[in-house]
């Protein structure tokens, strides 16, 4: 049965983080990221500390929706929600890219790490890990794609990159825990590219860059309960471990493939960063 909405004196109804995820489709772990991250929304605190958010709240929530969907970045959000009008995306949102793009592959072919941590912490600052995977790293890629040189060095400056950040983020974050590991040695990039999407959400990320056996992944997820475990394979390796999976029950992890499909698992191969952000919103 739904709950009615909670209220305090002097306010209208107030609503509790499960509810306003449930009216919004968006998950509480992004919610609270909003929030401690980016501040683009404030709800009102009990005396226990647990939030209420007001009907204005869920359509700012809305609002954030709408400018995320048009392609701007959560860190530009904010400047556009007090806006009187509605207004059109920056115009330097769909210009620029090629710049950077050319900025960043003459750093990694001359593999200068000071020029590409320059000029990744200033679009770090700018646009979503997403935006940055669309925009940025894929493009890369596909022209390094011949280049075994460049494509080394960049999968070390990100891996580099990505584990600071998780680092960073390990002590704040208080979302689900998220587990992402391969079983075997392997292309790194749909690894690395899940991993820098997940910087923009709250999860507890814990990641595993040497390969793990089945078992001891399937022991790994029985230690720690985790949400969601992502995990990368050959197909044989990830057949075995659908045989090994414990029969479906209620607070099972979800289990996601990486980059090919397996009956059995779930598969985020074929999707965007910006889809999967979104397929863990919902969950």
């Amino acid at each position: 049965m739904q709950r009615d909405p909670e209220t305090l004196e002097n306010s209208g109804p107030l609503y509790p983080i499960r509810e306003v995820s449930r009216l919004t489709q968006v998950n509480t772990v992004t919610l609270r990221a909003w929030e401690r991250r980016y501040g683009l929304i404030q709800p009102q605190r009990t005396p226990k500390g647990h939030r209420l958010y007001s009907v204005d709240d869920i359509e700012r929530v809305h609002r954030i929706l709408e400018w995320l969907e048009k392609g701007v970045s959560v860190s530009q959000v904010g400047e556009l929600l007090d806006q009187p009008q509605p207004t059109s995306p920056p115009a330097a949102l769909d210009q620029g890219w090629p710049d950077w793009l050319q900025r960043c592959r003459r750093a990694v072919q001359q593999l200068d790490e000071d020029a590409l941590e320059q000029h990744y912490a200033h679009l770090f600052t700018r646009w979503s890990a997403c935006q940055l995977n669309q925009h940025l790293w894929q493009p890369l890629l596909a022209h390094l794609a011949e280049d075994e040189v460049s494509c080394a060095f960049l999968a070390r400056f990100l891996r580099t990159r990505i584990g600071e950040r998780l680092a960073h983020r390990h002590a704040v974050a208080t979302g689900p825990r998220l587990v992402l590991a391969s079983l075997s040695q392997q292309d790194p990039w749909p690894s690395l590219l899940a991993l820098h999407s997940l910087l923009d959400t709250d999860f507890r990320v814990l990641w595993f860059d040497q390969p793990l056996s089945g078992r001891a992944l399937l022991q790994l997820v029985q230690r720690l309960h985790p949400r969601w475990v992502f995990v990368q394979g050959e197909v044989a390796q990830l057949q075995e471990l659908v045989i090994e999976l414990p029969p479906p029950q209620a607070h099972q992890p979800q289990w996601l493939t990486l980059a090919c499909q397996v009956e059995g698992l779930e598969s985020c191969a074929e999707l965007s960063p910006a889809d999967l952000q979104q397929r863990l919103r919902l969950s």
